[in-house]
């Protein structure tokens, strides 16, 4: 999906072809984009209380 999403950002080599990472070109993605991405991924697979616990947080993140 990224990498059909924003190519300029992202891309694949044969090395990773296969892994569930993709690498970053740094001088193209943005601050609050690389910084979603590892919060995203987490959100994905942590248990449904530690999403929960997150999302009520101090600054009322309000995201799943």
């Amino acid at each position: 999906m990224l990498l059909r999403a924003a190519p300029d950002i992202y891309f694949e080599t044969e090395h990773y072809r296969g892994w569930p990472s993709l690498p970053v070109r740094l001088g193209r993605i943005g601050d609050d984009e690389l910084r979603r991405r590892p919060e995203t991924a987490w959100l994905r697979q942590a248990p449904r209380k530690l999403v929960e616990a997150w999302n009520a947080g101090p600054q009322g993140r309000g995201r799943s």
